[in-house]
């Protein structure tokens, strides 16, 4: 992998940053720039909470099953290597799968539970994207068993990127906030979830947030929950964490 794409692509993604997309507009345009250089089967990118390294929204490519509560579940409550939030502690924040099992994905309940069950792909690159010393988006980008696995210069690639990602993603997020406004629900968001991570219960005024966080409709019992409230379900779902 030449420094030249990698370097093009930087001032492509900068340009993009400061066109003033939302975050999922700017997702599209992202995937597309990566793919041209570091081709995939599919691929999901995510804003994150810089406070908690919480993944709060996802754009998907190629994943018809998107693994749901249990990708979520395998993210927070359980232990795993290169989970979005030990990567955005290293000083890399990119890792390829098969080299973190030492060969043998595996190893990783995601690998064995998700990746392949669920998603039905084989190989894996993940990564965070930070800027300013916070982290502001991640990614995973899949290739299925008959495709070669990721290498070392293709993850090189990805860390090229970081701060060209995050500067969008930031920016993406101020636009969509800005548009969005502050919203006129009344009354406290309230939703209210059993142990096994099923909703029992949720206030007028939450079922309009989860709606503007991408949330299906209803946004109570039976609807689909925002990436933001399942990733805090799951984690609150870790052994030894009470609810």
């Amino acid at each position: 992998m030449t420094t030249r794409p990698a370097e093009n692509a930087r001032l492509r993604l900068e340009a993009l940053a400061r066109a003033g997309l939302d975050h999922r507009e700017f997702f599209a345009e992202a995937l597309a720039v990566i793919a041209r250089a570091v081709p995939y089967d599919a691929m999901c990118m995510a804003t994150v909470d810089p406070a908690t390294t919480m993944l709060t929204d996802s754009a998907k490519v190629g994943l018809v099953d998107d693994g749901g509560d249990e990708f979520m579940y395998h993210e927070y409550a359980v232990d795993d290597v290169a989970q979005f939030a030990d990567l955005a502690r290293r000083p890399v924040g990119v890792s390829v799968l098969a080299e973190e099992t030492g060969g043998d994905p595996r190893r990783s309940a995601r690998f064995t539970e998700v990746v392949r069950r669920r998603l039905g792909v084989e190989h894996e690159l993940r990564g965070v994207t930070r800027l300013g010393g916070m982290t502001w988006g991640a990614y995973a980008v899949y290739r299925g068993a008959g495709s070669p696995g990721f290498n070392p210069a293709e993850a090189d690639y990805m860390q090229r990127l970081e701060d060209a990602l995050a500067a969008g993603i930031r920016a993406g997020v101020v636009a969509a906030a800005a548009a969005r406004g502050a919203g006129d629900g009344d009354g406290p968001a309230v939703l209210v979830f059993s142990p096994a991570g099923d909703l029992l219960h949720a206030t007028p005024s939450a079922e309009d947030r989860v709606l503007d966080l991408g949330g299906g409709p209803g946004g109570g019992p039976g609807g689909d929950q925002p990436t933001c409230v399942r990733a805090v379900v799951s984690a609150a779902r870790r052994p030894g964490r009470s609810g």
